[in-house]
């Protein structure tokens, strides 16, 4: 956000939403949730589902990193029978 001149400050005045909603998103304690994608794609002239597909890229990518591997193998694949 700083290379395009906007601090946390503004942008949570500008969306209005508290700050601290800007700031727990930038440091990863909050996702970004509907009404949070909805303000944000208002406010970039960005389609809202693009924020929630980047979150949800986001979270698949962390719960692949904490542990994914170890759990696969203790699925089973389903197969029709014949």
């Amino acid at each position: 956000m700083e290379p395009m001149g906007i601090s946390q400050s503004k942008l949570a005045r500008d969306i209005d939403v508290p700050v601290t909603r800007i700031n727990n998103i930038i440091k990863h304690h909050r996702s970004i949730s509907p009404d949070t994608a909805l303000r944000l794609g208002k406010y970039f002239n960005i389609n809202p589902r693009w924020w929630m597909n980047m979150q949800n890229q986001y979270d698949l990518e962390l719960a692949e990193d904490e542990g994914w591997k170890i759990t696969e193998d203790r699925i089973r694949t389903f197969s029709m029978a014949s």
